[in-house]
């Protein structure tokens, strides 16, 4: 595929990154050994990254156990390895941009502290900027869940918990918003955007403060560029579910607000309602209890989605 033949950004963009910086926050010491895996497996990279930024959340015992640990050099090539502490507001956007201010790769990408990346992330993720007006790459999230699937978990909802879903591309495509647990960016988005707490703090304000800005630009969704997320107890609750749901309704009245939806780049819940209930209701038919518990669950995050979307227009007129 071409290059577009004029820039995207304000300031011309390396046209094929080469170098890259990953940026791993924390900010609880319960958090240790997800870190310490997360950090193995970017050593284990077929192509490492030339920096890691391990950014510690406002909390200065843990920031000295942290540099103990993991800081390293870059003497004889080996990958470099800073532990800071957070410089901005509290929560994981002052840490991501704290870590991205840090970072001198070409491509900065940002792994959940709780996520394990493939042999081939980093390789794949630099071969996906081949082309200039692709300003973010990024990848699904498989979940590794500690105590198994919650059996009223619409596979079509995953997005909804943070891991991937059926809906998603099959091949490499552009998409609205990246997935905050495995996403990467072009270092000039930030010289040119700001960071994170400036677009409203989560990873899809951030997405679409990118489109706004850049409409040429491409945000580019690899179905090869995997990460293994662990899924703890947490992630096993209706109401943060619910939650998350209601969250997704409001950015998609972000993005309707774009010329998204016209460019046929629809959010990951569009097709998973009505095919997850009638997947749950049709295993409830065969005899499985679960069945109907998911088919409820689609329902209910569906009313969720509607909900938060009809918030998200009405705070959008508000700002007109």
């Amino acid at each position: 595929m071409a290059a577009v033949s004029i820039p995207v950004l304000a300031t011309p963009p390396v046209h094929r990154p080469r170098t890259s910086t990953v940026v791993l926050c924390t900010s609880s010491s319960d958090e240790w050994d997800d870190v310490d895996r997360a950090l193995e497996s970017l050593w284990r990279q077929v192509v490492r990254p030339e920096h890691v930024v391990i950014v510690v959340d406002h909390d200065d015992h843990l920031l000295e156990w942290a540099a103990d640990a993991w800081s390293s050099s870059d003497e004889d090539g080996l990958m470099r390895v800073d532990v800071i502490a957070n410089m901005r507001a509290r929560g994981l956007a002052g840490s991501r941009d704290t870590g991205a201010a840090w970072s001198w790769g070409d491509v900065i990408a940002f792994l959940d502290h709780d996520a394990v990346a493939e042999r081939d992330w980093i390789e794949t993720m630099l071969e996906d900027y081949v082309d200039a007006d692709v300003a973010g790459v990024g990848g699904g999230a498989i979940g590794e869940w500690d105590e198994g699937v919650p059996a009223w978990l619409p596979a079509e909802f995953g997005w909804a918990v943070g891991c991937s879903c059926p809906q998603l591309p099959e091949d490499p495509a552009e998409v609205p918003a990246l997935m905050g647990a495995n996403m990467s960016f072009r270092r000039e988005v930030f010289a040119e955007i700001g960071g994170f707490s400036d677009a409203g703090d989560d990873a899809t304000a951030f997405c679409l403060a990118i489109r706004r800005r850049y409409p040429l630009a491409r945000l580019v969704f690899d179905p090869d560029l995997e990460v293994a997320q662990r899924m703890t107890e947490e992630h096993r609750s209706f109401a943060r579910f619910l939650t998350q749901c209601f969250d997704e309704g409001r950015s998609a009245a972000e993005i309707a607000r774009t010329r998204l939806f016209d460019l046929g780049l629809t959010p990951a819940f569009s097709r998973a309602t009505p095919v997850g209930a009638a997947r749950g209701i049709g295993d409830g038919l065969t005899g499985s209890v679960s069945g109907f518990q998911r088919a409820g669950a689609a329902v209910a995050g569906l009313a969720c989605v509607a909900a938060g979307f009809a918030r998200g227009r009405f705070q959008g007129l508000r700002r007109r």
